[in-house]
């Protein structure tokens, strides 16, 4: 009922009587960014443009948060964001320092099936989400074929529900041949990595 036009029912013209009012719901989303801090992403081998693997994962992962944000702020489109880290554990980073909590993991061993596992697991179980559920994963892929095994039919399994998928930082050939993903093997071509990858997980 239109209140403000009330009149309209004294002259007869009660179709103006009524007006439609429209709400505007955006579905929340949520990313669950599952990042490498094994020995492997810390050794000085391996390096990716002379650069320590941890130190562009944190840039890469500085640029997709701030990039959330600004798709939040600016476009209105609910999409929450979330970092872990793993190594032998599944490590829950606080959102406003994540970096720094990150680069003071001490690396181990790599249990990347595990956490993938444990990632699948804790983004499934969020009833707050009513959109999309994305898993972007940043390793080296420096585990055995086992685990890769694993990895694969996790995403496989639960393609249906929830949208994975793999930024590799020099990542081992065995891990892209399998699993796939989009390698990263220089910080300048980074950017467009990340750009891609959530232009393809958000429009899929």
């Amino acid at each position: 009922l239109d209140t403000s036009n009330l009149t309209a029912f004294f002259t007869g013209d009660i179709d103006e009587l009524f007006k439609e009012v429209k709400i505007e719901k955006h579905k929340k989303s949520k990313i669950l960014l599952l990042l490498d801090s094994s020995g492997s992403m810390h050794c000085n081998e391996g390096l990716v443009d002379k650069q320590h693997k941890t130190d562009i994962v944190i840039a890469v992962g500085t640029r997709l948060s701030r990039i959330l944000d600004e798709i939040h702020e600016v476009e209105g489109v609910n999409v929450d964001y979330d970092v872990r880290a793993f190594d032998t554990r599944y490590i829950k980073l606080p959102k406003e320092n994540w970096g720094r909590e990150y680069i003071q993991r001490n690396g181990g061993g790599t249990n990347c099936a595990f956490a993938v596992l444990s990632a699948l697991d804790e983004i499934l179980q969020d009833k707050t989400i009513d959109g999309n559920k994305m898993i972007i994963l940043i390793t080296d892929g420096q585990v055995d074929m086992q685990q890769i095994d694993i990895i694969k039919d996790a995403i496989l399994k639960n393609c249906s529900d929830v949208k994975c998928l793999i930024l590799g930082i020099g990542l081992l050939k065995l891990f892209e041949d399998i699993c796939g993903g989009r390698n990263i093997i220089s910080h300048e071509l980074a950017d467009g990595a990340i750009l891609q990858a959530i232009e393809d997980m958000l429009e899929s």
